[in-house]
């Protein structure tokens, strides 16, 4: 009897240990490289801080050039927006919005800054949207700019000029 209750204790022990390995073999995290010449920010769309302000993140991650940064969750897909540097200025402007369909097949998947504008690497993972928003111009901010009969026609004669000529 005791055999038997050693073969089912073995068996659980098997069987638990299988189940534990399988719940953590997801690949989810994310690892971002900025192989570019500037700053890039990472707004993590999946982190708790940011899902309660949308308006504002609160978390916002921070790669300076050439170095690289893991985050993510290793059970949940990634999604998040790249903000790239301006060449003049302190200006970041979102580039790309990523969502990844897929997890890694054989550990985190890294991309480049590089592979998200060259659909390299293992970008086949992830949904890569650019995003060309147009720079903000601040004449479209002038209140001159913003009326709409700014452009109409004005009429040939000026009734203010008339009978005032001298």
């Amino acid at each position: 009897m005791t055999n038997f209750i050693k073969k089912i204790i073995n068996t659980r022990l098997l069987l638990l240990t299988i189940s534990t390995i399988n719940s953590f073999t997801y690949s989810c995290m994310t690892t971002i490289l900025n192989d570019s010449q500037r700053t890039i920010l990472i707004i993590n769309h999946n982190d708790q801080y940011n899902k309660e302000n949308t308006q504002m993140p609160n978390n916002i991650i921070c790669i300076e050039k050439n170095s690289s940064r893991r985050f993510g969750r290793s059970d949940e897909h990634a999604h998040f927006t790249v903000y790239t540097k301006q060449p003049k200025g302190q200006t970041f402007i979102a580039t790309y919005e990523v969502q990844q369909n897929q997890c890694g097949n054989t550990g985190n998947p890294t991309l480049k800054l590089s592979d998200l504008h060259n659909n390299t690497g293992e970008t086949n993972l992830f949904t890569i949207t650019p995003i060309n928003t147009p720079r903000p111009s601040m004449v479209h901010q002038l209140p001159s700019m913003q009326r709409a009969d700014i452009y109409k026609q004005e009429p040939s004669s000026c009734s203010a000029c008339s009978g005032n000529a001298s």
